[in-house]
């Protein structure tokens, strides 16, 4: 960071060591006395704690930049790649601090910070993760910065998400920031769960189409399903499951309206991968129980079906007709008889599955009268455009 920079950290930093043991003693007065008397007491430390660190300066302090320690190639890498200025720790004592002493209290305040302080540590996160397999001490470092201080800060105050239009761009860089982090490596359980709960809470504020560009990355990503994909699994559950008519009703819902067609193809595409994926790996309890609650929200989504088929009842079929049906007879005989051929199964006077035996696997003119009028009733009825099929067990 620049001197001038570097002037207002330090001088921040001393005020809050200050600031410190007064805010030990009002914790100490909140949990010991719970009185007026207390209360009192507590308003009275949090005015001398703001005289002592303006808000301005908090938020400054937030806004500051890490200095990240990137080697070239030829380089040796550093034992730590921890900065010696500005660290994670650092601001996560400020947020706290402003949290505690000031309040996020308005949708101003809060997105400012979301925009200069929040969303640009969110981006250095996603940055700092490793595919070699080795660690890094400012990765691990700002993901416990992240998890537990500003994803249950933006949690908390998902209230600001709703009638936010005038910061749509900003919650869509949030959103695919966030989702980006998902899939670190580095996060632990906890921190992945902090993650998934975010990204909850600000999709369940954001109309459905805004989604559209994270549903086209998704449609991607869960072409492969791991431990890593379980967010996004988690999320689209929950997504689905609240936006079921936007999806499925030619009516839409709501203020939502209607899905686009892209939106339902992609949903389509959504559902087919998972299941394509599901259908060829082995079972794991753990993925498979977050993975199918997903299947039933995306397809329960698919519009109510109620076919009505037509009457052909009185249709008469002309001789080239005819001809067509008898040769389509033969065709679906030989084609059933050839799939049997092929599963060892054999030509008997009687049927027997135990044995794979059965009596009309031969041609089909040697079939007796009965059977070629049965063939020719169920492919005249296919014709009809009716739904029949042909089938010999």
């Amino acid at each position: 960071m620049d001197d001038e920079n570097e002037k207002k950290y330090r001088e921040t930093l001393t005020a809050l060591r200050t600031a410190r043991s007064l805010n030990e003693e009002m914790e100490r007065l909140k949990q010991e006395n719970g009185n007026d008397i207390g209360k009192n007491e507590s308003h009275r430390a949090r005015a001398i704690l703001r005289s002592l660190v303006p808000l301005g300066d908090l938020q400054g302090v937030l806004s500051l930049r890490f200095t990240l320690n990137n080697p070239a190639a030829d380089e040796e890498r550093q034992r730590s790649d921890m900065p010696s200025g500005l660290i994670p720790g650092h601001k996560q004592s400020v947020g706290l601090f402003l949290e505690r002493v000031y309040g996020i209290e308005t949708q101003e305040l809060f997105y400012r910070l979301l925009e200069e302080a929040f969303l640009p540590d969110l981006r250095v996160a996603t940055m700092l993760d490793r595919n070699d397999g080795c660690e890094s001490d400012m990765a691990l470092s700002m993901n416990r910065y992240i998890g537990n201080s500003i994803l249950p800060l933006l949690i908390k105050h998902a209230n600001f998400y709703n009638e936010a239009e005038n910061y749509a761009s900003l919650l869509d860089a949030t959103l695919h920031t966030v989702y980006r982090l998902s899939k670190n490596r580095m996060l632990t359980k906890g921190q992945r769960e902090a993650v998934s709960d975010f990204l909850v809470a600000l999709t369940a504020a954001m109309q459905p189409s805004m989604l559209l560009k994270l549903l086209r990355e998704l449609t991607v990503d869960v072409s492969r399903l791991s431990e890593y994909t379980t967010v996004a699994l988690r999320l689209f559950t929950l997504h689905y499951e609240r936006c079921a008519k936007y999806y499925g009703s030619t009516g839409g819902q709501g203020l939502y309206g209607a899905s686009s067609d892209e939106e339902k193809r992609l949903t389509m595409m959504l559902f087919s991968n998972i299941f394509d994926y599901l259908s060829k790996m082995d079972y794991e309890p753990e993925l498979f129980e977050k993975t199918l609650p997903c299947l039933v929200a995306i397809g329960a989504d698919n519009p109510q079906y109620d076919p009505q088929s037509i009457n052909t009842s009185s249709v008469a079929l002309n001789n080239d007709l005819n001809t067509i049906v008898q040769k389509f007879s033969e065709h679906n005989h030989d084609a059933w008889a050839s799939r049997k051929i092929e599963n060892g199964w054999v030509y008997a006077e009687s049927w027997s599955d135990s044995q794979k035996s059965h009596p009309r696997l031969k041609p089909y003119n040697m079939l007796n009268d009965y059977l070629n009028n049965f063939c020719n009733k169920i492919n005249t009825s296919v014709a009809n455009k009716k739904s029949d099929i042909y089938v010999f067990v």
